[in-house]
């Protein structure tokens, strides 16, 4: 397998995948005019095939490269949440809450939906650092039957207010929706480096979008105005980045403890 110099791993396996599968559409197409049937039903079974190849790289690599970063995720204690809520009721910083979710990363990992592993990056290490410009709070992935995921973690304190009354967002917000922005920006110009090995030189973040979904976490619920409710609407569906407060990371984490389902992530 020959790889380019803006090509990854993952991308030239993709590519021989599908240069193996073109190799059979003459037949392909001679049978289906025979039989009658479309001849793009061809390219349905190439992209499935790509999909295959493309999973199935990322869970062999995910087993050997995420192990440390593993969380489990399935069970989350009534004494856990009580913890939780103590920090919340302390009025902690957002210093405080990133040590938290450093020391109990099933607090984050329980929003996601895959069940095949959960991971969050920093776990007992320093923070994500995505070359020497940028450094998310967290970057959390899942993996599904369709792959890896993964997801941009942007904290704020709780202490701040994420809008005005008028639900206008404060500066803060809008602070934190720019540095997830910047992230996706730093990935699109530099994707190979985000997903190479780390024995190659590489960040080790194994099938990462540019595109990947934020979250944000800001505030308490009690002083997010009515009127945010369509901002925080209109941003989840335009930019692919949910606004939540640290009450409702309590509420999920309750949800779980309980039994009950979680809204999970993706957006």
């Amino acid at each position: 397998m020959e790889c380019t110099e803006m090509e990854d791993e993952q991308e030239a396996l993709e590519r021989e995948t599908r240069a193996k599968w073109e190799s059979f559409r003459p037949s392909y197409n001679a049978w289906a005019s025979q039989v009658g049937d479309p001849l793009s039903e061809f390219d349905r079974i190439i992209e499935g095939q790509i999909r295959h190849t493309r999973v199935k790289y990322q869970k062999e690599r995910v087993a050997g490269e995420l192990d440390l970063s593993s969380v489990r995720w399935n069970q989350i204690t009534a004494q856990e949440v009580a913890s939780l809520q103590e920090l919340l009721d302390s009025n902690p910083d957002e210093q405080a809450m990133q040590s938290f979710l450093e020391r109990n990363p099933k607090f984050l990992v329980q929003i996601l939906g895959g069940g095949h592993g959960r991971y969050q990056i920093p776990r007992f290490q320093s923070k994500p650092r995505l070359g020497s410009e940028y450094i998310p709070d967290f970057l959390i992935s899942d993996v599904n039957s369709m792959g890896i995921h993964w997801y941009a973690v942007e904290l704020e304190s709780p202490r701040k207010r994420a809008y005005r009354k008028d639900g206008v967002q404060h500066s803060y917000l809008t602070q934190a929706i720019s540095q997830i922005t910047d992230w996706r920006e730093w990935l699109r110009n530099n994707i190979d480096y985000a997903r190479r090995k780390e024995e190659e030189d590489g960040l080790g973040l194994i099938g990462i979008d540019e595109r990947l979904p934020g979250l944000i976490l800001i505030g308490r619920r009690d002083e997010y105005p009515v009127r945010s409710k369509k901002y925080r609407r209109d941003t989840r569906a335009n930019m692919q980045i949910a606004i939540h407060s640290y009450d409702w990371l309590l509420d999920e984490a309750g949800k779980k403890s309980s039994g009950g389902l979680t809204r999970e992530l993706p957006i």
